[in-house]
């Protein structure tokens, strides 16, 4: 069914067209249109078939056979390709992993009813394929088909529209696709995207078609239920993304001959009309992808004819921007196809005086930086808060790009030892300083590697390592002695200490005596110790130690030093 000049009526009434205005933030140029010629093509999918890097394109050549076009490490597709498959039509194809054994391969769609079906291409290595098999889905025909994980168990499954059903057929493990049996009505189906609507983790499925569009609930097995069929009417394409930033990923459908159009997620998974985009005339829209081209953390809106660029001030609003490829496609698709880290695209042309086509992403000024930063902080790049290693890129204004290489100095220490009423950073050669943690107030002099304070309280250390901070947890400090500084009625002598040392307390007083190195460990522990005693350190390593003081209930911890 075809859209009526009365349906295009109805539409402009329902749906807010946005005459748009050109900016050109988005560029590409034109690398190469020598591809395939003389073969119309059909489906078109990018994938690394030899394990070299860099993107290879596998192609379906109009009612004959398959190509598959090798990158030449550069960029240039090497227009000398293999043939696969002669004398079949097919329509769709996608290149995948379908046994998980690391090496892409790729499945084809039938064009007409047939004894065959999905056609399932196996990459032997290296780029070498065999028809492993053809009978999932025979005698059906279709256009486009989406591939995801329909039922969690970690291989990819086809959901494939085809005839007036949308096919379910789950992989085995092995690259086998197994019809799970589901009867599904879904008349001229044309493409299908797999994507999470309602964020419960499963993919769920929206089908462009010849009638009103198509959206169903997946159970998380691989059942599904149609939830909504009043979207976009007689549309060709269709991709989901979440084009204006709320969480939930919207459907954006490619028509047969109109407007692109616009659903909203309102975050339960049911869909509503949004902007319909008008670029000055009624254009032909077969595929459609979604995806950030420029950096800004934004989907685009790529097609065949036009690129779309979502406007930053106001995300989910789109205007023209770029190219007019200038193409009679079917199928195109975006990938990296010169390893530069932008995305390019390739666009399968349905001409057989034309070969298909490469148009390599111009982004205009670009800006390369190093940055480090402490550890557990981050960095704003391109509208998101990275906060790990790695090399990230961010818009700058209309079409200029930034490179930022992001690394992190290293954890600083903030480990305490605490002893009794005594505080000590592990930390060395780093500044300190001690703040009570009831306010976070600076406690002036406390900047040394011990701190002993004067009140009970909770007490933490900053640490200061070149240009970064951190600090440590809080610790409870009790102060239950009287301070050596105000009672002189207690004396450690010599301190620093040889071999002996001696402390004197009230007259005829006794007191236990423990003493821990500054890991916390008790090295020596005297219990009724008499003032004036002579206490042996001498088989104790030079360093500092702590000694603890208790009688009447006093306690009284010390620093002293072992020469």
């Amino acid at each position: 069914m075809r859209t009526s000049t009365l349906v295009f009526s109805i539409l402009f009434l329902l749906f807010p067209v946005l005459n748009l205005t050109s900016q050109n933030c988005i560029n590409f140029t034109l690398q190469q249109n020598d591809i395939g010629i003389p073969e119309p093509t059909f489906g078109v999918s990018l994938a690394d078939f030899n394990g070299d890097g860099w993107k290879d394109v596998v192609v379906i050549n109009a009612y004959d056979d398959i190509s598959v076009y090798f990158n030449d490490g550069t960029g240039h597709i090497d227009t000398n390709g293999v043939n696969l498959g002669e004398d079949r039509a097919r329509f769709g194809v996608e290149a995948f992993d379908i046994d998980n054994d690391g090496d892409m391969d790729f499945v084809t769609a039938p064009f007409y009813s047939e004894s065959y079906g999905l056609e399932v291409w196996k990459n032997i290595g290296s780029g070498y394929f065999v028809l492993k098999s053809d009978d999932a889905a025979n005698y059906s025909s279709g256009h486009e088909f989406a591939v995801g994980d329909l039922n969690g168990d970690g291989y990819l499954d086809i959901l494939f529209p085809n005839s007036d059903k949308m096919g379910i057929y789950l992989n085995d493990g092995t690259g086998n696709f197994i019809d799970n049996g589901q009867d599904l009505s879904c008349s001229s189906p044309e493409s299908a995207v797999l994507f999470d609507a309602d964020n419960d983790g499963d993919l769920d499925a929206a089908v462009a078609r010849g009638f009103p569009a198509k959206f169903y609930i997946n159970d998380g097995t691989g059942h599904f239920t149609e939830a909504q069929n009043e979207m976009a009417d007689d549309s060709e394409g269709v991709d989901a993304a979440d084009i204006n930033g709320d969480g939930f990923k919207d459907l954006v459908f490619a028509p047969w001959h109109g407007y692109i159009e616009i659903w909203y997620n309102d975050g339960l998974g049911t869909f509503y009309p949004g902007d319909t985009i008008f670029d000055g005339g009624q254009q032909f829209f077969i595929d459609i992808e979604l995806k950030d081209i420029n950096y800004d953390n934004l989907p685009d809106i790529i097609t065949d004819q036009y690129i779309f660029e979502n406007d930053p001030s106001n995300p989910g609003h789109f205007h023209v921007s770029g190219s007019n490829f200038n193409t009679s496609s079917h199928d195109f698709e975006a990938a990296d196809i010169n390893n530069d880290n932008f995305l390019d695209l390739y666009i399968g042309n349905f001409s057989s005086s034309n070969g298909d086509k490469v148009f390599t992403y111009q982004p205009g000024t670009i800006i390369t930086r190093d940055t480090t930063i402490c550890y557990s902080d981050s960095l704003l790049i391109g509208g998101i808060w990275e906060t790990e290693p790695g090399t990230y890129y961010g818009s700058i204004g209309c079409d200029s790009v930034e490179i930022v290489s992001l690394s992190f100095y290293d954890e600083i220490n903030t480990n305490v030892i605490q002893t009794g009423d005594t505080l000590i950073a592990e930390a060395t050669d780093v500044e300190y300083q001690w703040v009570n943690c009831a306010d976070t107030s600076i406690i002036e002099g406390a900047t040394g590697q011990m701190f002993i304070p004067e009140t009970t309280g909770y007490y933490a250390v900053i640490i200061t390592q070149g240009s970064c901070s951190a600090m440590s947890d809080c610790y409870y400090v009790v102060i239950t002695g009287i301070d050596e500084a105000d009672n002189n009625d207690i004396s450690i002598f010599p301190n620093p200490a040889f071999d002996k040392l001696t402390v004197n307390t009230k007259e005829g007083e006794k007191a236990d005596i423990t003493i821990n190195n500054i890991l916390g460990n008790t090295v020596l522990e005297l219990e009724n110790y008499k003032t004036g005693s002579l206490i042996d350190i001498s088989k104790l390593p030079k360093g500092i130690y702590f000694i603890t003081i208790k009688s009447e209930g006093n306690s009284i911890t010390r620093k002293i030093i072992k020469e």
